[in-house]
């Protein structure tokens, strides 16, 4: 009975924290489960997918050696490498993707205080793989924007982790949120 009052008390007092509280909670359990679901089984896939096509690619290399395939399939494959690698730029533009990100944060009025990243060797890939992480903090919407340009961006971007904490909210002004992101992509080292 007494917490029956709490809850009774805390829903009078609170509607719109408690809703807030309760819709950030729910967002970020569908964020989760979208990564786990989607995001995971998207990077599983295109990594089967360089993989079998570099399989492929060296499989029609020692065909053409021997002279058993034609030429026309052997240049098909070269040419599909090489246009999903021209997707991926060269390491010395890591500076020129952080600067998107800074433009994506600007152009949602948001800002960006600083980023910490770890590059890594993906040896299965041959690809450097950078995992970059920080936090913005701004109106829900304005968070909704800069996901938005996120998804957008040309260039192979993982949304690796993504969680978000409410702030206090007033009748004049909306609560600001806090979202700490991890994202992922790749870069082709100097010898490529």
């Amino acid at each position: 009975m007494a917490r029956d009052y709490l809850v009774k008390i805390l829903w009078e007092q609170n509607r719109g924290m408690t809703l807030l509280v309760l819709t950030l909670l729910l967002m970020n359990i569908g964020a989760y489960l979208l990564q786990n679901s989607f995001l995971d089984d998207q990077l599983t896939d295109l990594r089967t997918e360089v993989l079998s096509r570099q399989q492929s690619l060296r499989k029609l290399q020692q065909q053409k050696n021997a002279g058993s395939m034609p030429v026309t399939a052997v240049t098909k494959v070269e040419n599909e490498l090489t246009q999903f690698l021209k997707m991926i730029p060269p390491e010395k533009e890591l500076s020129v993707f952080i600067g998107e990100l800074f433009k994506f944060s600007s152009s949602s009025k948001l800002d960006i205080k600083q980023i910490s990243y770890e590059p890594k060797y993906d040896e299965d890939l041959d690809l450097l793989s950078y995992t970059l992480k920080f936090s913005v903090t701004g109106q829900y919407r304005q968070l909704k924007k800069f996901i938005y340009l996120l998804e957008r961006a040309d260039r192979i971007l993982i949304i690796s982790d993504i969680s978000l904490a409410g702030g206090q909210s007033s009748k004049d002004k909306e609560g600001e949120v806090t979202l700490q992101i991890q994202v992922k992509t790749f870069f082709r080292g100097d010898n490529k």
